[in-house]
């Protein structure tokens, strides 16, 4: 095998054997992996180096004590314990670092995390810009010594959205210098088993059936979206909606009672791999996040499945949706999101839109998406 500092200058698909990934969060004590874009990605990535670099991957986590064991599907996880606090995952990096030999390439899942411990050769993947929200200005300074430190550091990143790259061209002459390194692979459904060729049709004539699926959280905007349902009942307007609250359905069910549409919405807790199917019932997806977003997974197998998506002009969610061709892309207020959701309940608008996310449906399936991670993996 070849030195370390010989690695740093061929392609890890010449001689990479086994690759670590780091990230903050990935399975539970159980084994089971946590509901999440980052937690997705990660097991995606994992699954993909295993199978056509032929790489052992191990996934490195902090939790609550140490262990090492194995997913339901089969990953390997070492977990560190660390709490859930703001230095925790520059330690969990520290770590990482030790876990390495000849052979071994580490993979950054949420890189700016690692700072200022990265491994020289190594790769990261940036989710999204998540301090665009209510955040001091040390805070958003901090996020940019850290992105530009983990660029200067890694051997390549992968960016899941545009907003990431045109906030380094706007952020300095140096982040303009930076980004032309950056390869941009936007998320894609991973549900194509049970997405692709799905039936879903419109029921003419009858309620607009509306679908959130997201974790609850404010930022994710099950609030916002329930403040335009509110606004929509008031109108007379017939709908019914289900929120599939990523484990937070007992928390989504009491905004619901609060917002009186206990009637008409309902809060579900749906396993990863059955959120498929919840498509088929469902006429619209709306993605109403308010900060802190990529190209949500989401996002992307609504549109896979034929479903008029309805997205906030956040983050990366404009980079899938194209306004007036598979859906709408509006600012994240209650009342332009009620325009939207009162126009997709039109049956001719919802064809339109219903045929635009269609042709856009192999664009985002899983087949392109392992080809471009797989050349970002080998070079």
């Amino acid at each position: 095998m070849r030195s370390t500092s010989d690695q740093l200058n061929h392609p890890w698909g010449d001689w990479v054997r086994r690759i670590i990934i780091v990230v903050p969060r990935f399975a539970t004590d159980e084994g089971e992996v946590l509901p999440g874009g980052r937690e997705r990605h990660t097991l995606e990535v994992a699954r993909l180096a295993a199978k056509r670099l032929g790489a052992s991957v191990e996934v490195v986590q902090r939790g609550r004590k140490a262990g090492l064991g194995r997913t339901s599907c089969g990953i390997v996880v070492r977990t560190v314990p660390l709490p859930a606090a703001w230095w925790a995952d520059s330690v969990l990096a520290f770590t990482a670092r030790r876990l390495g030999a000849v052979g071994t390439a580490v993979i950054y899942e949420g890189g700016e995390d690692a700072y200022p411990f990265f491994v020289g050769g190594s790769k990261a993947v940036q989710h999204g810009v998540w301090w665009d929200g209510p955040r001091p200005i040390g805070a958003r300074m901090a996020a940019r010594v850290r992105c530009y430190a983990m660029l200067r550091s890694c051997r390549s990143v992968l960016t899941v959205d545009t907003n990431f790259l045109n906030w380094l061209r706007a952020s300095s002459r140096s982040g303009y210098s930076l980004a032309a390194g950056v390869v941009y692979v936007p998320n894609c459904s991973f549900g194509d088993g049970d997405a692709k060729g799905m039936s879903v049709v419109r029921r003419d004539g009858q309620p607009l059936r509306v679908l959130f699926v997201r974790r609850w959280e404010y930022k994710r905007g099950g609030e916002l979206l329930l403040h335009a349902l509110q606004q929509l009942a008031s109108e007379g307007v017939r709908f019914t909606a289900t929120l599939a609250a990523g484990g937070g359905a007992a928390e989504a069910q009491a905004a619901i009672g609060a917002c009186g549409l206990q009637d008409r919405v309902a809060a579900v807790n749906v396993p990863l791999d059955q959120v498929y199917g919840l498509y088929r019932e469902h006429d619209v997806a709306v993605v109403p996040s308010l900060w802190s977003e990529g190209t949500s997974f989401a996002l992307a197998e609504a549109i896979r499945a034929g479903l008029p998506v309805i997205a906030t002009a956040v983050g990366g969610l404009p980079n899938l949706v194209i306004d007036g061709f598979n859906g709408r892309v509006v600012q994240p207020t209650a009342p332009a999101l009620a325009a939207a959701l009162r126009e997709l309940a039109c049956d001719g608008n919802w064809l339109k839109y219903h045929a635009g996310a269609l042709q856009l449906g192999d664009a985002i399936g899983r087949e392109r998406w392992e080809s471009a991670v797989l050349d970002w993996l080998m070079a």
